[in-house]
């Protein structure tokens, strides 16, 4: 298939699903050469600067975009995932608001809380899902999931595939 026979996700689509995240970056650059100001398009190519281990220049333009937008989370993320690779410390970079991290032990506390006895079992995918948001998880489904199977206040009542299973809050003696 040729170039101009994609459709533009596609394109896309081909590098991931290869690995392919020079050719990615490629892509998105050419995209962003058609509309320099769009702010979306900057961070996608940011983000193919990351995915392509290029962790210097997408934290570099991540900064840039901070600068214009300190609130849009997509920016903030990819800062700090950049900043994790690069080993800087969070504490380092000038925030306008210093964006709040989510521990793995927090994440686990909180998916605790949320499952109350009488509520109907949830995946692990659900409770991250829930977590995420105005926050930054610095922990994957997976591990979630490693920290729940290991937490006896939880029972998993369908073991589907991995963070597909469904838990639910052990019961508590009386």
């Amino acid at each position: 298939m040729s170039k101009e026979e994609f459709e533009p996700w596609e394109e896309e689509y081909e590098c991931f699903n290869n690995n392919d995240f020079l050719r990615l970056v490629e892509i998105r650059t050419r995209d962003l050469m058609k509309d320099k100001t769009d702010f979306e398009l900057k961070i996608r190519l940011c983000e193919a600067y990351y995915l392509n281990e290029e962790y210097k220049r997408a934290f570099s333009g991540y900064s840039k975009l901070y600068n214009e937008d300190s609130e849009n989370y997509d920016v903030i993320y990819g800062l700090i995932d950049c900043m994790k690779k690069l080993k800087i410390d969070i504490n380092d970079f000038e925030w306008k608001k210093k964006p709040e991290i989510l521990t793995a032990e927090e994440g686990l506390e909180e998916s605790y809380m949320f499952m109350k006895r009488k509520r109907k079992p949830r995946s692990v995918t659900e409770l991250y899902l829930r977590l995420y948001g105005h926050v930054y998880l610095d922990f994957t489904e997976k591990e979630l999931l490693a920290r729940l199977l290991k937490d006896q206040r939880f029972v998993i009542v369908d073991e589907i595939d991995g963070v597909f299973s469904k838990l639910k809050r052990r019961a508590e003696k009386p």
